[in-house]
């Protein structure tokens, strides 16, 4: 019956749409043809065919149109995108400027393909693109400038739609519940929305996250879509190693989707930092469903608001110079609990209000924690080792702890040491550095990496990462973008400088901990620690003293 009632309409709509697309892949103005490029792209666009059809078997009654017009579009996309890659990138070409036009203009159809299909599937489709505009370190301009469209371009769902939702998560109305709810959303976002109310017999403000009920209808699907679109790319052409990436979604989605797990992550980062003297604020919660999480209303500036930093006499250096100590903590302090979406929507800033415990004349406000992982004592251990030695530029021991933390070969380590960094591998030895050498430096190392060679060195790279590995190093892209909006007079140095004594806290707990739980003789260990104390307190005297230095020649103090 479903086949019969929906079939000759998938079929069709895809015919259209492959009528239009197919041909292009056979019309190489800078490439010649490769005639034995054409099997494959026939048998695939067959493939797609029957994928739009076997993708839509959830709910075959109540979401069999929309399910099937989502996964055909998904499919169709994935595959002409990388029909279009194998094309350009194994082409003959008279010069190397002739190959990099034809692979700039590929870059540019298949970013322009993907954002058309992003745009009309919506939810987590949105998500993808806009994380992919943020990775200009990585991918092309012709993508990052295509998806950074989609940062203001999510859809909003309609306050009757709200209201049923209420309705159907809590069995109570939103009158039932607010006496004032504000129809307009404060912000939308790809997987959520968030409304200002007043809480029914209460003088409580408070911000209201809903999740988009077209994102729980969809996102089962939406993940066999994806999951489906990178094995049948993995078939096809072995060299575009994609599956990290579904292996991610799958495993951070559902988080995300869970808003009573995002309460939890923030009630544990909450009493985390009260035991600690910073300028991290995170928002009381006042209760939570798996679609609904009421919170705390709290107002203020985003953190690239340069005007409001003015105006309330706030130094955007020192709100680096926290933001740095804050998320080192995360990842380096006892526990390991990473908020691992940092992005410029869920930081903001506000003046320090009355009764506040922060040490500065304002609060960083730190919102949607609905992505965290722990970070386990071992992993923090290898990862601080790392940073040291990328920071010392011990090359020996630096690639046995690339190795360690993200299954990295010596001979993939001069790439994996840029991509962590953003720098050329032969800059690090003049680590850290700031100014404009830095930035031309970036310039250079992100023109390289753009290159087709290289990209596709820089996707295999990734694939063979661990999971954790690869959070760890998009936090920290976050957290070094988040630093480069506040325009510092500092430069990123001091980001290294405070990250190394992190680093060293964390190798050195772990070497204590390890000695007194071990076997050893009380005379054995009181000796081993003393060695210890002494190690830790002359690497923390040379990374305060290079601080100070970094600080004087700077004319800036905390």
């Amino acid at each position: 019956m479903f086949s019969r009632v929906f079939w000759p309409r998938i079929s069709n709509s895809l015919w259209n749409s492959s009528k239009k697309e197919l041909p292009k892949l056979f019309k190489a103005p800078h490439a010649k043809r490769n005639g034995k490029f054409r099997k494959p792209v026939f048998v695939g666009a067959g493939i797609t065919l029957m994928a739009s059809v076997s993708l839509v078997d959830f709910d075959p009654i109540k979401n069999a149109s929309v399910s099937s017009k989502r996964a055909y579009k998904v499919v169709l996309a994935g595959f002409l995108c990388f029909s279009d890659y194998k094309r350009i990138l194994s082409g003959s070409y008279a010069t190397e400027e002739e190959r990099q036009t034809a692979l700039s203009e590929c870059h540019l159809r298949c970013a322009e393909r993907s954002l058309k299909v992003f745009e009309e599937n919506g939810g987590i489709f949105i998500k993808i693109g806009q994380h992919l505009s943020a990775m200009n370190y990585i991918i092309p301009k012709e993508w990052t400038s295509t998806m950074v469209k989609l940062q203001d371009q999510c859809p909003s769902t309609s306050i009757e739609d709200v209201d049923r939702l209420f309705k159907e998560d809590t069995g109570s109305s939103l009158d039932e519940l607010f006496d004032e709810f504000i129809s307009e959303p404060l912000g939308v976002a790809s997987l959520a929305q968030v409304h200002k109310g007043k809480l029914r017999n209460s003088d409580t403000w408070v911000a209201v996250k809903i999740q988009h009920p077209s994102v729980t209808q969809n996102s089962p699907v939406d993940l066999v879509m994806t999951r489906w679109v990178f094995k049948a790319i993995k078939t096809f052409f072995p060299d575009f190693k994609l599956m990290w990436l579904a292996d991610e979604m799958e495993v951070s989605l559902p988080q995300e989707l869970d808003f009573t797990r995002e309460a939890t992550n923030a009630i544990e980062t909450k009493e985390h930092f009260n035991q600690i003297s910073t300028s991290l604020y995170v928002p009381e919660i006042i209760w939570s469903k798996p679609r609904i999480l009421v919170m705390e209303y709290v107002s203020g500036a985003r953190i690239d608001n340069t005007k409001y930093f003015e105006q309330n006499h706030i130094s955007n250096d020192l709100v680096s110079t926290d933001l740095c100590h804050i998320f080192n903590e995360m990842i380096f302090g006892k526990g390991g609990h990473l908020h691992c979406d940092p992005h410029g929507g869920n930081v903001f800033i506000r003046s320090k209000p009355k009764g506040s415990k922060s040490p500065r004349n304002f609060e960083i406000v730190l919102l949607d924690h609905g992505l965290y992982r722990d970070i386990p004592n071992e992993v923090q251990v290898d990862y601080a080792n790392l940073w040291l030695n990328i920071i010392d530029f011990n090359e020996e021991k630096l690639k046995i702890y690339a190795q360690k933390i993200a299954n990295v070969s010596e001979k993939s380590f001069p790439l994996f040491a840029a991509a962590i960094t953003g720098r050329p591998y032969k800059s690090l030895k003049s680590l850290p550095m700031s100014g404009r050498d830095r930035e031309e430096e970036q310039k250079r190392f992100r023109k390289a990496v753009q290159k087709g060679d290289m990209l596709q060195s820089v996707i295999s790279l990734l694939s063979n990462m661990p999971r954790l590995t690869l959070l760890l190093m998009k936090t920290n892209d976050l957290v070094r973008a988040l630093d480069e909006s506040l325009h510092t007079h500092t430069g990123s140095e001091k980001i290294y400088l405070i990250m190394a004594r992190y680093c060293l806290s964390a190798i050195h707990r772990n070497h204590m901990e390890s000695l007194w739980n071990s076997q050893s003789f009380w005379f054995t260990k009181l000796f081993k620690s003393s060695l210890y104390k002494i190690k830790y307190s002359w690497g923390m005297l040379r990374f305060y003293l290079a601080e100070d230095y970094f600080y004087y020649k700077h004319k800036y103090f905390c």
